[in-house]
């Protein structure tokens, strides 16, 4: 198949046909088509918590990108996030402030940032726990064009972890106050 552009020009005596051959740019558009619905696909898709934001010469981002996981992780529709710029049109004032400084450390020292437990607070008032690793996407000059964020939420693990320690400690506080001599051994017999 060929994708050709006609232009008609009326003249005094007939008209003027030109044709011109835009094979090669028509693929080319199609081939970003189908690469861009391929990516929003993906990460629309992924399980994990996904943001893109893209960097202004400010230094302040847009949200450029919230896929669904990160709707029903946060509370926060897609619609109210995305085209958003900076964290305080969107978030409480907490949560924007510890987000701006999350992306300004990361401009301070473009490196992949990962933090272990983010408090997040949802719009029903829930407060949920979030892992995130930040990346920034540079430019051809080696700017920061983009920051993006792939997260999970660790809300359940952390409460499990804590009733663990609980659960030891309680474990740990009968032993040392039993009159008992207990001890603890592995499969292999190890104390």
């Amino acid at each position: 198949m060929r994708w050709f552009v006609h232009q008609i020009v009326p003249q005094i005596d007939g008209v003027a046909l030109t044709s011109r051959d835009i094979t090669d740019r028509k693929r080319d558009e199609i081939e970003i088509r189908s690469n861009r619905a391929f990516l929003h696909s993906l990460t629309d898709h992924l399980p994990m918590l996904f943001y893109a934001k893209r960097i202004g010469t400010d230094g302040i981002g847009r949200y450029v990108t919230w896929n669904r996981a990160a709707e029903r992780i946060t509370g926060y529709d897609g619609a109210a996030v995305i085209g958003k710029t900076g964290s305080s049109s969107i978030f409480p004032a907490t949560m924007a402030a510890a987000y701006e400084l999350h992306d300004r450390t990361i401009l301070a020292n473009p490196t992949p940032l990962e933090t272990p437990e983010m408090r997040s607070h949802r719009p029903d008032g829930a407060v949920r726990y979030l892992r995130v690793l930040s990346v920034p996407i540079f430019d051809d000059a080696g700017q920061v064009e983009y920051i993006i964020g792939i997260g999970d939420d660790i809300t359940e693990r952390r409460q499990q972890d804590l009733l663990m320690r609980t659960n030891r400690a309680e474990m740990q506080a009968v032993n040392d106050s039993s009159p008992l001599g207990l001890f603890m051994t592995d499969l292999a017999g190890n104390c």
